[in-house]
């Protein structure tokens, strides 16, 4: 559960997800949800971690530093 900035929002669709809060009653409602459903824990536990574990990787921070570094290069 987030707010609902524009990054937490963008991240949280990436990842299959759509929990992020409104506003303060917004949020109580939402871990109240979780709270009760442990089913809903669950998979999206399953969703977050999956979408971490693809965009967090060693080898995906590595090809981004990669990218970066020519980039880098190509300019000086």
């Amino acid at each position: 559960i987030t707010s609902q900035t524009s990054a937490y929002k963008r991240t949280m669709n990436n990842a299959g997800l759509n929990h992020y809060a409104k506003n303060d009653n917004n949020f109580y409602k939402l871990c109240k949800k979780f709270i009760q459903n442990k089913n809903l824990r669950i998979i999206n536990a399953k969703k977050g971690y999956n979408y971490s574990l693809k965009e967090f990787s060693n080898n995906k921070i590595m090809k981004n530093w990669d990218d970066a570094l020519k980039i880098s290069s190509l300019r000086g």
